[in-house]
């Protein structure tokens, strides 16, 4: 298992050198239109929801390591038809391949660290390793930002041909890792029915829930500033007569970000020392929050000094997420456990693209008082939901202390 542990944050950094992350958005709202554009943005998180549940109960049967494979290869296919398409229905196609490249790697990845760490005894090691790899994928997504950004003023299409490339090496490391090794009395799979039973029931946790509807509230407003940030940079730039640029700034920007959490991100174990991990995360939700803000109320470039600190929160916070909620989990539902934790967060985010795009209608670019409009909608359900967790985890703060053995 030794081989799994040292390629894992490998495998991460490589499936996230994301080269189109600079200029998606303009491609698609270039290329279609605005509305279309937000829509996309939708089917790819439609993508995952549709195979979340099923990729975890796929690696809980058939195995890490399989599971692995077949997510690199749906990223390679998807990133090959962005290159190659230049339709709606097309786009839609390899939007939902995307989708499910990220389902299929979710749980599954994190499943099989914490498995190899267990079948050498350094479970313990676990936010610890989580916390080592984001940052290196943190890494990974500023250098790709800053690279796409540059390619994406040749050709946007060229931005996803890189990705492919990349993907398939994320594909080679997959295919050396090893099946963990878990004791055959920890391997039970139920029946599908029998299996969903089995991690509803761990709902029944107070602290699981919590973490099911923080992860939601988070990742919903982590996807704010990532979403929108491309029309928000254009109209913010158009003020200087620089929206011609948005590719390129917008490239570099997220490569500022992505290396501003790579850095901060090692805050975790600093953090740790001085506070509980439920004050922890309560803290980085309020980060997000005040970005979030910061975006509803001002539509201009000084905002992105704030925004630098977009991915900071989610590289000190999932770690810690891992960390209370893994030791709770037996080998045989781990995955499908957290491939519907995932689930409910990826349907949070869709959802609420979704209503936007609605809203939005179909007549063109995202302009500034529609973008202002829809952001500070998710700026008041945010605030709503920061107090409802923060009075949550007060009353079940003593049951945090206490996740149970390890099975």
């Amino acid at each position: 298992m030794i081989r799994n542990i040292k390629l894992y944050p490998y495998f991460q950094a490589a499936r996230f050198l994301l080269f189109w992350q600079a200029g998606w958005f303009l491609y698609f709202e270039q290329t279609l239109s605005g509305a279309e554009a937000l829509l996309l943005a939708a089917c790819f998180d439609i993508g995952t929801v549709i195979f979340e549940v099923p990729s975890g109960y796929l690696s809980d049967w058939f195995g890490r390591r399989r599971t692995l494979i077949a997510s690199m290869t749906a990223a390679v296919l998807g990133c090959l038809v962005l290159y190659a398409g230049s339709t709606f229905e097309g786009f839609l196609c390899a939007q939902i391949l995307l989708g499910s490249s990220v389902a299929l790697a979710s749980g599954t990845d994190n499943a099989l660290l914490y498995e190899s760490l267990n079948a050498e005894g350094r479970q313990s090691e676990v936010a610890v390793r989580e916390s080592k790899a984001i940052r290196l994928s943190m890494l990974a997504l500023s250098l790709a930002a800053a690279a796409g950004g540059l390619v994406s003023l040749l050709s946007f299409p060229l931005a996803y041909l890189a990705t492919a490339v990349a993907s398939g090496l994320a594909l080679v490391i997959a295919i050396n890792f090893q099946e963990p090794e878990t004791p055959q009395q920890d391997r039970q799979v139920h029946l599908p029915l029998q299996q969903f039973r089995e991690v509803f029931r761990k709902l029944r946790d107070p602290v699981l829930f919590w973490i099911v509807a923080f992860a939601a509230v988070s990742l919903v407003l982590e996807d704010v500033p990532y979403v929108y940030l491309q029309p928000f940079l254009r109209e913010a730039l158009t003020d200087h007569g620089l929206d011609a640029n948005a590719p390129l700034v917008t490239g570099f920007f997220i490569a500022a970000i992505m290396g501003t959490s790579a850095v901060l991100g090692g805050l975790a174990p600093v953090l740790r020392r001085h506070l509980s991990d439920p004050a922890i995360l309560l803290a980085m939700l309020a980060v997000q929050l005040m970005l979030v803000w910061s975006m509803a109320l001002i539509v201009n470039v000084g905002v992105l000094a704030v925004l630098l600190l977009r991915m900071v929160p989610s590289t000190i916070a999932y770690p810690l997420q891992l960390h209370i909620i893994q030791p709770r989990l037996p080998h045989g539902i781990r995955a499908t456990y957290l491939s519907l934790q995932n689930l409910v967060s990826r349907l949070s985010v869709s959802g609420t693209v979704i209503i936007a795009a609605w809203v939005f209608g179909d007549s063109g670019s995202l302009e500034r008082e529609a973008l202002s409009a829809i952001i500070i909608c998710y700026a008041i359900g945010g605030t709503v939901m920061l107090a409802m967790l923060t009075a949550a985890a007060i009353m079940f703060h003593r049951r945090f202390e206490h996740p149970g053995e390890d099975r």
